[in-house]
């Protein structure tokens, strides 16, 4: 809860101090985060945060999701 509420914290912090870019372009972060669990590899977990970054770009630009 801690962690994901960081993660939201620093991509309004991103998005907050971005620029105005010409053509209405703006710039957005979106995270994924997954804790490691016990018994699971690092390439498991890494894969799973990667699920939820790629989920978080698809759905709600500009989020962090676990």
């Amino acid at each position: 809860d801690a962690a994901m509420k960081k993660g939201q914290e620093i991509c309004r912090a991103f998005q907050d101090s971005s620029p105005e870019l010409p053509d209405g372009f703006s710039p957005s972060c979106s995270a994924g985060m997954a804790l490691l669990g016990e018994g699971e590899t690092f390439d498991e977990a890494f894969a799973r945060a990667d699920r939820a970054l790629y989920r978080a770009k698809r759905n709600q630009k500009g989020v962090c999701l676990v």
